[in-house]
C-alpha cells in the first residue's frame, strides 16, 4: 500500500487543506450519499454497494479515504489528499 502511494504522489498532486466535513456513506451510489456527485461517473455501475469514508475541505473539495485515515481525522483540522471537485 506504502509503494502505491508513493507511485500516486509522482502522478497526482497532494494537497493540505482544511477540513469542513466529514463522513460515511454505506453505499456511494445511493441517493443518500452526500457526495456522490464526486465519485467518477465513469465507476459508479461497478461501485454499486462500496462504501466510503470522505472528507469535504473549506473549498468543497472533497476526498475520499480509508477507513483507519477517517479515524484520525478532525474538522478543522489540515489533512494532505487528492481533493476532487464535483463531477459535472
Amino acid at each position: 500500500m506504502k509503494l502505491l502511494v508513493i507511485a500516486l504522489s509522482f502522478l497526482f498532486q497532494f494537497t493540505p487543506m482544511t477540513i469542513k466535513d466529514m463522513g460515511y456513506c454505506a453505499d456511494i451510489t445511493s441517493n443518500e450519499c452526500l457526495v456522490k456527485d464526486y465519485w467518477p461517473r465513469s465507476r459508479l455501475i461497478e461501485s454499486v454497494g462500496l462504501e466510503a469514508y470522505w472528507l469535504k475541505s473549506n473549498t468543497n473539495q472533497v476526498c475520499f479515504i480509508t477507513r483507519k485515515q477517517y479515524i484520525h481525522a478532525n474538522i478543522g483540522f489540515i489533512f494532505d489528499c487528492l481533493w476532487r471537485d464535483r463531477q459535472s
